[in-house]
């Protein structure tokens, strides 16, 4: 009677064993696929004015100053597609005007003054930022001089 229990759990053990789907190994190609990332026009229009800005930090860590040839209209931002479940709103529209009016600014102000104009456009990226992708403000705040 005992065998008979034995071979019994033996066997309902192995049913189950063999009806389990098997987990994915490591190294399963499968897994090691990356997650395609889809960036909206916005953020890609955002990592442009990142590589801007720092171009801009580098210049006048150099001691060079910001020229008015460096303005680029970033206008695009007000109307360009946002990541989802973004919503833009007329704060977020007065947000970007004034970041476009500080950046012309500091392209048209005098040397000694474009440090201060400048710490105030990344305090602006910050603000805005911490209101709709508070995702970027550590890498931004890593801007100021």
């Amino acid at each position: 009677m005992k065998t008979r229990l034995a071979l019994f759990a033996l066997l309902v053990g192995i049913a189950f064993s063999c009806s389990q789907q098997p987990k994915p190994e490591e190294g399963d190609p499968i897994d090691d696929q990356p997650q395609e990332r889809v960036q909206s026009e916005l953020v890609l229009l955002m990592l442009q004015m990142e590589a801007h800005i720092k171009s801009l930090k580098e210049r006048q860590g150099r001691g060079d100053s910001v020229l008015p040839a460096d303005f680029i209209d970033y206008a695009g931002m007000l109307t360009l597609a946002t990541t989802r479940g973004m919503n833009r709103d007329a704060a977020f529209e007065n947000n970007a005007i004034d970041w476009m009016n500080q950046l012309k600014a500091l392209t048209e102000a005098a040397g000694s003054d474009q440090k201060e104009i400048y710490n105030g456009l990344i305090n602006s990226c910050v603000a805005c930022h911490k209101n709709y992708c508070p995702g970027p403000v550590k890498r931004i705040e890593k801007l100021h001089i």
